[in-house]
């Protein structure tokens, strides 16, 4: 042991002090000791491990090569002498003011340097230990400093986390287009980046409990950045950015995607777009992918590429023409046999291309069975509009060939079981989804209430209100929900209970996302002036 660090033991022995700092300190610091001394060196470190202080140590011999080692490795804590050669603390502490401020600095000088340091530095947050260094003292300044790391680092915390929350609910809104103009939006953000929008569309709420692991699936299959932005239960938005291209490389690890979540006992429907740059083009682009499912004829398990879609050819293939005419030919020469099988043959081959348009679809059902109504005397449109419609809900070709043949059974004497009217079952659903929404709604629930398919209730849902169900479901408990929070009986907690969400902390967030502000602050009075 040198002769400064023995002082300084037997100092700490013969006081036996003990340091008032927080032991439990979970936060490590980074402190750089800067002396052209090594004794003195020594004797700081000595101290520190010592007394267990939550401090990583770095040594420099002067200012010159400290400066070169902050450049390149974050400090928390500058502990300088005065004088040294090259560049001396009082000019060191300088430059650190002005390229690195969060740095909290202490010099230590002999008793003839102090004065003239104090004075240097006075217009600056510097803290002072006199040499030779008095335990005491030390303890005092050292809690002193860590406390203010501590503070600045709760704080930094705190902008960040506040930071997120306000980046997320931005990211939410303009996916949903709901307010929040460009002028909102932070230039920095995603600057000099390529974005590229997913679409994940699931069959069950799975995003209300099961955010944390499709988060980290995403990491572990794709590799690249992204931002999870979850709009309603059942479906998400996630925008992936990069400097290099990323719609093509994405593109490949869709597939893994899927397939960990069929692990995970999720269905789902992914919907991947094409490659943008700029955050205010967000909106266009989710409006876009929100057309894309508005409009095809898509399977829940559909895989689909927007680049794909928008190049596609195949609505018009000769294959479909060619067999259309031979569905029409069997018609026309009453062969049930031939139609059925030139049918099946036909719907396989249009569901060769899951990114169908939905239009297109419409327009080749209507047409065969109109066809079929018209080769058996049957000219009521409504009966032809049932048809179509439990045509439309099936989502395999197999399902599709199954109406189709009952259909032809009937118009061949056996009876149809008759369909109720779209309008009613609507208006059965809303009641349901009114009296329940506190209780766990799923599709396949609501769907057996009103005696048809899961598949077939949801095209019909979105055909006549121009929203799916779960965002109906989703939209009315929010708004039940601020109700409940604005009177104020309820616990948090239990509001989340009451509208059908056992996380709250899901619930929160969703809360959040819709009015700006968490239920604690809703209560409290703030609000959001841009939401209504």
């Amino acid at each position: 042991m040198n002769n400064f660090a023995h002082t300084v033991y037997l100092n700490v022995k013969r006081q036996n002090t003990t340091l008032k700092i927080r032991q439990s300190r979970c936060k490590m610091y980074k402190i750089l000791i800067v002396d052209d001394e090594s004794i003195e060196r020594e004797g700081i470190s000595f101290l520190i491990e010592k007394y267990k202080l939550p401090l990583e140590v770095a040594q420099a011999t002067n200012g010159k090569t400290a400066l070169e080692y902050m450049r390149t490795h974050p400090v928390d804590i500058l502990l300088t002498d005065v004088k040294m050669p090259q560049m001396d603390g009082l000019e060191l502490a300088r430059h650190t003011f002005e390229k690195y401020p969060d740095v909290r600095i202490l010099v230590f000088s002999a008793y003839g340097e102090f004065e003239f340091a104090k004075k240097a530095m006075a217009a600056q947050a510097v803290s002072y230990l006199l040499k030779p260094i008095e335990v005491d003292e030390f303890q005092r300044v050292m809690a002193q400093i860590l406390a203010q790391c501590d503070e600045l680092a709760e704080k930094k915390k705190d902008e960040q986390q506040r930071g997120e929350e306000y980046r997320q609910q931005l990211l939410f809104r303009l996916v949903t287009g709901t307010g929040l103009g460009k002028a909102h939006i932070t230039e920095e953000w995603f600057s000099g980046q390529t974005l590229c929008l997913l679409h994940v569309q699931t069959e069950n709420d799975y995003f209300a409990t099961n955010e944390d692991a499709f988060c980290q699936m995403l990491k572990d299959c794709t590799k690249y950045k992204f931002e999870y932005i979850n709009t309603y239960p059942d479906e998400a938005f996630v925008l992936f950015y990069s400097k290099y291209d990323l719609s093509d490389r994405l593109g490949d690890k869709l597939k893994g995607i899927q397939e960990k979540l069929r692990q995970n006992g999720c269905e789902a429907s992914l919907l991947l777009g094409i490659d943008f740059t700029g955050l205010e083009n967000i909106s266009a682009r989710a409006q876009a992918l929100s057309r894309i499912r508005n409009e095809l004829y898509e399977a829940p398990d559909a895989l689909l590429l927007e680049k794909e879609i928008g190049e596609s050819v195949s609505y018009y293939a000769e294959a479909i023409e060619k067999l259309r005419a031979e569905v029409q030919a069997a018609l026309n020469e009453h062969h049930p046999e031939i139609f059925l099988s030139t049918v099946q043959r036909l719907i396989q081959q249009l569901g060769q291309n899951c990114s169908l348009s939905k239009m297109y679809m419409y327009h080749v059902l209507y047409d065969l069975l109109a066809q079929m109504y018209r080769a058996y005397g049957i000219q009521d449109r409504n009966e032809i509009g049932r048809g179509i419609n439990r045509v439309l809900s099936c989502n395999t070709a197999a399902a599709m060939c199954g109406v189709l043949e009952e259909i032809m059974a009937s118009l061949q004497g056996t009876p149809e079981p008759q369909t109720e009217d779209s309008s009613a079952i609507i208006r059965q659903v809303q009641k349901i989804v009114d009296a329940e929404y506190g209780e766990p709604l799923s599709l396949e629930y609501i769907a057996e209430k009103v005696y048809i398919t899961p598949s077939y209730l949801s095209y019909i849902f979105k055909q006549m209100t121009g929203q799916n169900l779960i965002k109906y479901i989703t939209d009315l408990r929010m708004y039940k929900a601020r109700r409940m929070v604005a009177d104020g009986n309820l616990k948090i907690s239990q509001i989340a209970r009451n509208c059908g969400y056992d996380n709250p902390s899901y619930f929160n967030k969703l809360f959040k996302n819709y009015f700006g502000v968490t239920p604690r602050q809703y209560r409290e009075g703030e609000r959001d002036e841009s939401i209504v």
